[in-house]
């Protein structure tokens, strides 16, 4: 693989169950118990916690690993806001990413990093 920094997200079209939830819907909620998480292959998502909308998330951007790493309940709800295709990751395809594509664990951290620091802006 010659592009790492893409590969992941390659991976996960190619590789993972991709949904299709229209406007509107609920992904999770927060509280919810999480073993999966998502790319955002098309279409918008926001993260919303206390009725308040954290972040606005679009194309090629993830959402719901945190339950994969710490296993806790969701800490924010995922709604909708444009009709949007995504790519599933389950606890299984989410190790091997670790394992196999260096830049999903680099991806990970900036992408924590940055709802850190969202949510302080938000709050």
């Amino acid at each position: 693989m010659q592009n790492r920094e893409l590969d992941f997200r390659v991976f996960a079209r190619e590789a993972c169950p991709v949904i299709a939830v229209p406007a509107g819907e609920t992904v999770f909620r927060q509280g919810d118990p999480g073993t999966t998480m998502y790319v955002i292959l098309s279409g918008h998502v926001e993260m919303v916690n206390a009725d308040r909308v954290i972040e606005r998330l679009g194309a090629d951007e993830a959402f719901g690993m945190m339950s994969l790493i710490d296993t806790l309940p969701r800490t924010a709800t995922a709604r909708v806001s444009e009709d949007a295709q995504l790519a599933v990751i389950d606890r299984k395809k989410y190790q091997f990413m670790l394992h196999e594509l260096p830049s999903f664990a680099v991806f990970l951290i900036q992408t924590l990093a940055n709802r850190v620091r969202s949510t302080a802006r938000a709050l």
